[in-house]
């Protein structure tokens, strides 16, 4: 009778070995795409919500978009920037009220139901922002102050220690200031600036660049569009220069040159990338503009 066997050979224990090293790689392959589809689904969900509220504040503007106001459209190929500039009527009745000041004036600040909406994509930084002005502004300046900016006499006195000074969106229709072929808006929107020198006295165009709030990271390939209603396209890419601009209209939707090119549909075009999930997606939509009889 021979003796029972005490322990594997060699030969089985390096079978055993390769057999859980093969299922030990498998199953870490299996987790590891597990993980990465995960990763990217999460990724491509929210792409697809940040695309969703990029598209409804974009429809939700251009759809108030002020046919009485100018407007502009610029691509700069040296800094690879895009705006996009436009004036809308507001949203809802909280827009007018200013919590700093309501106890001031009672509450509501009904000053005006319009402001202006900047668009702003950088190629470099991937960072579409989006800003409006304030309804108000307010600046106080102080009795020993100088006083000889031009909207104030400068022999004026002052009867009060300080004095405040407000701002509000001012409604803009020409587009450039005698300059043939420039459109400068940062010029014209800064027109209702008090010009007292005080730091809070800023016009409509600083004040939209102060209040830019990022609403797109990682967003490369930006593209908006404007098709107007003589049939044109002006695009803007930040790969090409472009200024372009519309100017005001009267109510009736005329100019003291006949009918005015202004846009009837704005389209954005945009890619969102998630670096660690390796996934990208590409999103398009298009956003119509109120016809001049709505007005």
């Amino acid at each position: 009778m021979s003796s029972p066997r005490s322990a594997f050979t060699l030969i089985e224990l390096l079978v055993s070995m390769a057999l859980i090293a093969i299922i030990a790689t498998a199953a870490t392959t299996t987790f590891i795409q597990l993980l990465n589809m995960s990763r990217k689904l999460q990724a491509m969900q929210t792409m697809d919500a940040a695309a969703k509220t990029t598209y409804e504040k974009l429809a939700g503007e251009t759809t108030v978009i002020h046919p009485c106001a100018a407007l502009w459209l610029n691509s700069k190929s040296g800094t690879k920037d895009v705006e996009f500039i436009f004036m809308r009527s507001k949203f809802n009745r909280l827009d007018f009220i200013d919590t700093k000041y309501a106890w001031d004036i009672g509450g509501d600040l009904g000053y005006t139901d319009l402001v202006w909406s900047r668009w702003h994509w950088n190629a470099s930084t991937e960072i579409l922002t989006v800003s409006t002005s304030r309804p108000c502004r307010w600046t106080t300046v102080r009795n020993d102050q100088t006083k000889n900016y031009w909207k104030i006499p400068s022999g004026s006195k002052m009867g009060n220690s300080t004095s405040t000074f407000v701002s509000i969106p001012q409604l803009q229709r020409d587009t450039q200031l005698g300059i043939v072929g420039e459109t400068i808006p940062n010029d014209i929107l800064n027109l209702n600036a008090w010009n007292t020198g005080e730091v809070s006295d800023i016009g409509d165009y600083r004040d939209l660049e102060v209040n830019a709030v990022p609403l797109l990271y990682r967003c490369s390939d930006l593209t908006i569009e404007l098709h107007n209603l003589d049939g044109s396209v002006k695009t803007a890419d930040g790969t090409s220069n472009l200024a372009w601009a519309a100017p005001g209209t009267y109510v009736d939707g005329q100019h003291q040159t006949g009918l005015v090119d202004r846009p009837s549909l704005v389209r954005l075009r945009f890619t969102l990338t998630e670096p660690k999930a390796k996934t990208s997606r590409t999103y398009s939509f298009s956003c119509t503009t109120p016809s001049f009889t709505h007005y």
